[in-house]
């Protein structure tokens, strides 16, 4: 009697419910040689500690754990029916609440089935002793087709022995001796000594052929995990007495079985990091993508195809977004500023800005590196570097060429205002010729020529000093001043009555008048000569 099967039938009397459960038979049996049941104690706290132990104990997973045979369930059975004084009317579990609870007659079908245990046990055991063995199941007119087979069997002629079994054979005895020959057939094994075989070789030879064919059927890696953990068991077991070439056979399968679900995992990884490198990629951090593609480890050609491909187009892709970029930034679009403002002779205005574009570089290319950062790919960072370093190369071409026109205008500049001053200056019009060399100061910056312009500006102070002085000298003296007219290139006898910033009257005699003379039309070296005087 199966005493796993027995524990299933008792757990399902008293909890009401199958231990496992699932969507197809097969997830079932998967359950049934992996997990635990749920406690019985827990889906029925009513139930006594010693009924649950017995339960639980006969549907342990390992044979060790288990009960070894069902006198030892009868012993404990017997013993737990003998210390109980009633049967309970009600068993109160904890799915009462549901509207669940183990009725009595579940409780006293499984005493009853306790009770009456000991009876069918005991007839099984008798029936099992009665159990002729498989030589006796052949009927006496094949009696020596059976020797005849059994000593084939025995003498390693495998071939001839399968033939009678094939040919002779009706009953279960001659399935049995056909399928012991067919096994150690197929492992190579040298015959046993007698037949038939013990129950030890005859469970290591049906464990070997259910592995052997199991390996054909496995459908997962944890599939897998659990039919390799049964073959080394069964290869501890089988050492000394299964060869061990079919063994290692075996172990070959079930490594390269391995290996293909490593494959597998390895494909599956491989498309997990290709998605999580495209979200990055499309968050535009492109370095971050190529470092995580690479990182995977990849054995297969379509693989690394794959990863050339992407970090080939992520190179690609995050220059052309550095590209757009950087159109956009402020060096860029001043840089081109200034060249148009340069054409169009606008040097000053571009010597200020250049100016301030190379004191403020390092900030302006702040947001640069920022963006170079972001996208992460060493590419970018050389044509980040490049760029920067044309730009700054432009700029300061742009302030030299401006400076040199700067110094071209200011030199035109100068000399045109510088001209026009001295002739104001030989005029006596001292106002005028100092406004023009103020604003001429004003519009240039070269320090020479703001030397001269002081210069001059100190002359002209100097020289309106002296009309002043010159002025004062002819009111206070009048005629007596010896400031005679200078006319026809000589000067003449008409002395000067008076004076003022702008003219100066001389008397003429021989028509008892006066004439009006503007400063500007006395001549420099008459003037030279009025001031020394």
């Amino acid at each position: 009697m199966d005493i796993y099967s027995l524990g299933v039938t008792f757990y399902q009397l008293l909890s009401g419910r199958t231990p496992f459960q699932g969507s197809s038979p097969r997830e079932i049996i998967l359950k049934h040689v992996e997990e635990k049941p749920p406690s019985l104690k827990e889906l029925v706290p009513s139930l006594p500690s010693s009924v649950v132990s017995i339960v639980e104990k006969m549907m342990e997973k390992d044979r060790e754990d288990r009960y070894s045979t069902m006198e030892d369930v009868i012993q404990d059975l017997e013993a737990l029916t003998s210390s109980w004084v009633s049967l309970p009317k009600k068993v109160e579990t904890s799915r009462e609440k549901k509207g669940f609870f183990v009725p009595p007659w579940a409780v006293a079908a499984v005493l009853a089935f306790v009770i009456a245990l000991p009876f069918f046990v005991g007839l099984s055991f008798k029936k099992e002793e009665k159990k002729p063995s498989p030589k006796t199941q052949v009927t006496s007119s094949q009696n020596s087709s059976w020797d005849q087979a059994v000593q084939l069997f025995l003498s390693h002629k495998y071939q001839k022995a399968l033939e009678i079994c094939r040919r002779e054979g009706k009953g279960e005895g001659w399935k049995e001796l056909e399928r012991a020959i067919l096994l150690f057939q197929r492992l190579g094994m040298s015959p046993p000594s007698k037949y038939p075989l013990s129950a030890e070789k005859w469970r290591l030879l049906k464990e070997f052929e259910l592995l052997s064919d199991s390996v054909g059927r496995i459908e997962s890696e944890k599939e897998l995990q659990q039919w390799r953990k049964r073959f080394y068991a069964f290869q501890e077991k089988a050492k000394g007495w299964i060869p061990s070439q079919p063994i290692e056979r075996l172990e070959e399968r079930f490594l390269k079985l391995s290996k293909k679900y490593e494959r597998q995992k390895l494909g599956e990884n491989f498309r997990v990091v290709l998605e999580k490198a495209k979200q990055r990629a499309l968050g535009g951090r492109f370095g971050e993508a190529v470092a995580l593609l690479q990182s995977v480890e990849v054995k297969h050609k379509r693989e690394k195809e794959l990863v050339e491909y992407w970090v080939k187009l992520w190179e690609q892709r995050g220059l052309e977004e550095f590209e757009d970029f950087w159109k956009q930034t402020d060096l860029y679009l001043r840089s081109h500023h200034l060249k148009s403002m340069l054409e169009k002779g606008y040097h000053q205005e571009v010597l200020i800005v250049a100016k301030k574009l190379l004191k403020a570089f390092a900030r302006l290319e702040e947001p640069v590196w920022k963006k170079v950062r972001r996208i992460g790919l060493l590419s970018v960072e050389k044509l980040a570097k490049q760029k920067l370093g044309e730009v700054k190369q432009e700029i300061e071409q742009c302030r030299q060429k401006a400076e040199q026109g700067v110094a071209e205008s200011e030199k035109a500049l100068f000399q045109k205002f510088l001209r026009k001053a001295r002739k104001d200056m030989k005029r006596l019009l001292f106002s005028s010729a100092k406004s023009r060399l103020e604003l001429t100061k004003k519009l240039i910056y070269t320090k020479e020529y703001k030397r001269v312009i002081a210069i001059h500006l100190k002359l002209i102070h100097y020289l309106e000093k002296l009309q002043e002085k010159l002025v004062r000298y002819i009111n206070e003296r009048g005629s007596a001043s010896r400031i005679y007219l200078y006319r026809n290139g000589e000067l003449t006898s008409y002395p000067a009555l008076r004076a003022t910033k702008g003219q100066i009257v001389f008397e003429i005699f021989e028509t008892q008048s006066e004439l009006f003379l503007p400063w500007r039309k006395i001549p420099p070296e008459v003037l030279l000569v009025y001031f020394r005087i």
